[in-house]
């Protein structure tokens, strides 16, 4: 299984000048734990996350209205190919302690990857699995 059989293609993104108020407002309508920050030209810039929103903007109290997300990129959030095996996603997430990647083909992010969307689509193919099974076996 591959990147591209898992993502969200299209997602929702973020601007460097977009706020921590319309962040928090993106991630809760997209219901998501992370959104990938692009560019002008769409370039992969980092993600925010949740957890930056809370840690660097509402611990620290600065004022989500005012505060961009240029200022809590986290640029070390990884990042796959589409053509990668989902276990290197699995693998990435896991070094970064995160349940988020972005898909980015050409430096432009194309999807969104969440441990969530691995699961559901490994469940799905293990039922698929057993019904093969079971109807082979019910021929016999």
């Amino acid at each position: 299984m591959q990147c591209r059989d898992v993502m969200w293609s299209s997602p929702v993104t973020l601007a460097p000048e977009d706020t921590a108020h319309v962040a928090v407002r993106k991630i809760t309508q997209a219901d998501v734990g992370a959104l990938p920050v692009v560019d002008d030209d769409g370039r992969y810039l980092g993600m925010v996350s949740e957890r930056a929103l809370v840690r660097q903007v509402m611990a620290e109290g600065l004022d989500p209205k005012l505060t961009r997300v240029g200022l809590i990129i986290d640029r070390r959030m990884p990042q796959v190919d589409p053509d990668d095996p989902v276990s290197v996603a699995l693998k990435r997430m896991d070094e970064a302690r995160t349940r988020w990647v972005a898909v980015v083909q050409d430096r432009k992010v194309i999807g969104l990857i969440g441990t969530r969307d691995i699961r559901q689509r490994a469940r799905s193919e293990d039922a698929s699995d057993l019904h093969v099974v079971t109807d082979a076996a019910l021929l016999h």
